[in-house]
Order: C-alpha cells, then structure tokens, then sequence
C-alpha cells in the first residue's frame, strides 16, 4: 500500500522541521575562527572571516596579474608588464584573480578542495561574480573553459572544483559553458609541493582537444581556482590556440 502525496507531504515537512529544530539545538560554528554562524552568513564561514579576503588591487601586471612589488610600479604606463611576461610572453592575453592565495581566502580554498566542504563552491562563486564585471569590463566571450581534472584525480577527490566555479559564473554571467572538450589526458603529479621549474615540466604536454574545431575562432575564458606559476594555465591556454581559438582569457579566484 503505497504512501500517497499527502502522506510525502507531511513526511517532508517533519523532516524539515526536525532539520529545523537540529540546527537550532546545535548551531554550527564558522570553520576557520570558530565563531558562531548566524543564519545569513551560510553554512561554513562567518561574516567577519570573509571580511578578511585580501583582493588584488593595483599595480598589478595588466597581463598575467601579477603584483608589481616596487612602489615605483605606480608611476609605470598601465601597459608595462612585468618581466616574467616580458621575457616568456604567456599563451593567454589577459589573466585576472579575485584575491591573493593567503590567509583567509587560501583557508577557504583549502576547505572547499580537499575538506569536502562542497557548500563553499556557491560563496565562491558568488565572490568571483561580484568581481567579474570590475575585472572584465569591455570583454566579451564567446564561451567559458574550466581547467579539467585528470579523471583519476576527479575519482580521488568525488568533484571538479573548476567545473563548479565555471558553471556558476556561466550562468551568472550568460555565457555558454564547453566541458569536455578540453581534457588531461596525462596524469600529473599534484603542483602543490613542486619548484616552480618542476611545475612546467609536470604539465607540459598534459593536456588536449577532443574537438578542435569547436573551439576555433571563438573568445574563451578559462576558468580555474588559483593561479601560482601559470603553467597548467599556459598549458591549456597553447592547445586552445592551436586550435585557432581567437582569443583566450583566464579567471581565477585567487593569485599566488
């Protein structure tokens, strides 16, 4: 004898009450100062905590984003780039971050990738979003690429932390999201404990099309969740241009 819709009906509501009454018996504290989390403030991290994100403000390489140390670097023309793009002009045209991978927002990366913490992927979003138009102003693209995961690496880790912030900035901003197409089909070792030399030879050649043609001719931005060196970037951003895309753009929520 089955349940029926009135009798789901209720069930559902019991269940939301009791989640109700759980979360209001055992409020959940923030997961990086321990703070009590208000109801507005989301499920992991508390308002004062995202306060404290340090975003990249100027000057900064109008290439690669990469901030200019010197205080002489205020008086440089908004076209000079820094010598890292001058000496190995990148694959890419422009490469832009929401904030710098420290501190807080590196706390915060570090929960949503490799503690489970799923949920964040919406606030993440919802940052990159926010600075997208003060970081994109002028530019139009065609279609939107997250950096792919090997998919051992996506078994090991159950989630494509790209493909989460690609989707949501793709349905934000209108902008038509290509998954798939761009693949790793060469395992690499995590760029994580590498030089900065070990980290380019780890993905060169790693990555591939499965249809070239679809990307040709079109303005695309890569999306992807920190920029440290730029190789995994500079990597996909040569297979695109091979391909003959027109132009090829990178967004990433933090710099190193």
């Amino acid at each position: 004898m089955g349940i029926g819709v009135s009798g789901l009906f209720f069930i559902n509501r019991f269940l939301d009450l009791n989640t109700y009454i759980f979360k209001a018996l055992f409020p959940e504290d923030c997961c990086l100062c321990g703070n009590l989390l208000l109801s507005k403030e989301g499920r992991f991290i508390c308002g004062p905590c995202w306060d404290k994100v340090n975003y990249v403000t100027g000057p900064v390489c109008p290439c690669c984003s990469k901030p200019f140390v010197s205080p002489d670097a205020l008086d440089y023309s908004p076209a000079y780039l820094c010598g890292d793009c001058r000496k190995n002009p990148p694959s890419f045209e422009k490469a832009s971050a929401v904030g710098y991978y420290r501190g807080v927002l590196k706390d915060i990366i570090h929960l949503f990738k490799y503690q489970g913490k799923r949920g964040l992927g919406r606030d993440l979003v919802k940052l990159m979003n926010q600075a997208y138009k003060e970081k994109w102003d002028g530019y139009s693209f065609d279609a939107i690429i997250p950096v792919p995961l090997h998919r051992k690496r996506l078994r090991e880790r159950e989630f494509d932390q790209a493909l989460i912030l690609a989707k949501g900035i793709s349905k934000s901003q209108g902008i038509p999201l290509i998954y798939g197409n761009l693949f790793r089909h060469r395992w690499t070792e995590s760029q994580t404990n590498l030089s900065k030399e070990e980290r380019w030879r780890n993905v060169k050649g790693a990555f591939s099309l499965r249809n070239p043609t679809r990307v040709r001719d079109l303005r695309l931005l890569l999306i992807d969740d920190v920029y440290t060196t730029g190789a995994t970037i500079t990597e996909c951003a040569k297979v695109l241009k091979k391909a003959k895309a027109k132009e090829v753009n990178v967004f990433t929520l933090a710099r190193a």
